[in-house]
């Protein structure tokens, strides 16, 4: 049990937040995506519900980072791209290099900033009382 509760506090527990711009960028695209498929169907609010969700986490690990926040975005612009990369859309190229690019800059950029342990809350773990 011990165990279980370790890993739940490492994956809520506050990382360092060196690359907060990435969630923003994050929720950029998110937001803009969001209004293209509005300007394209109309239906605001079926068409946002997707997209709300991943920009508040963007929000959230703006101000808290944490490793679940990163992993849930991450998994999700992840997916995102192996789904464009395995069935293009049909149309040109450009088209299907424009969704893939969606997906695949901002995955790697999460990649690129894995939230890693701030090192004082590491020391003071560390510390014998």
């Amino acid at each position: 049990m011990s165990s279980v509760l370790e890993f739940m506090r490492k994956l809520i527990e506050v990382r360092t937040g060196k690359y907060r711009l990435v969630y923003v960028g994050c929720a950029g695209l998110l937001l803009l995506v969001g209004l293209w498929g509005v300007g394209m169907e109309g239906d605001w609010i079926v068409l946002l519900v997707p997209y709300l969700p991943l920009i508040a986490i963007c929000a959230v690990q703006f101000f808290r980072p944490t490793l679940l926040g990163w992993f849930v975005l991450t998994a999700v612009f992840s997916a995102y791209t192996v789904a464009i990369a395995t069935n293009p859309p049909g149309g040109p190229v450009g088209e299907f290099v424009l969704f893939l690019a969606i997906g695949a800059v901002p995955a790697a950029a999460l990649l690129w900033s894995w939230p890693k342990p701030n090192i004082c809350r590491v020391a003071q773990e560390k510390e014998p009382a």
